[in-house]
């Protein structure tokens, strides 16, 4: 190893690179300009929109044919299924602390029966 790099300061004291790097980072990288932003209110809902388009940027360039008409057909077709399973585990955390498959199964029964009693199934 060599001798370390010194910068002289103009008051006569040595500084070493380590030392002026971490000096410009607290100088010019402001860690609590992130914090301010998280801390506000609207950031609980700009950050998870935030990082939905972000995904869906991300796999609209990355998969081929993700936003053909074909694609977008067959993911409305999987929503209702998911939308069931939603609905129940939102049940459950309503209930507090039910059995989570017990109360979820029942759930999809039940949206199940009502989608067939409205011929929307």
């Amino acid at each position: 190893m060599g001798r370390p790099f010194f910068i002289l300061l103009p008051h006569g004291t040595r500084m070493t690179l380590r030392e002026r790097l971490q000096a410009w980072r607290y100088n010019y990288i402001p860690d609590h300009v992130i914090g301010e932003i998280l801390s506000k209110r609207w950031a609980d809902n700009a950050i998870p929109f935030l990082a939905l388009v972000t995904v869906i940027a991300v796999f609209g360039t990355a998969i081929p044919g993700f936003f053909s008409p074909f694609s977008l057909l067959e993911s409305t077709r999987q929503l209702g299924e998911f939308a069931i399973v939603v609905m129940g585990l939102t049940v459950v955390m309503l209930a507090g602390n039910a059995p989570t498959g017990m109360l979820r199964s029942e759930t999809d029964v039940c949206v199940s029966f009502w989608l067939g009693a409205w011929a929307l199934a």
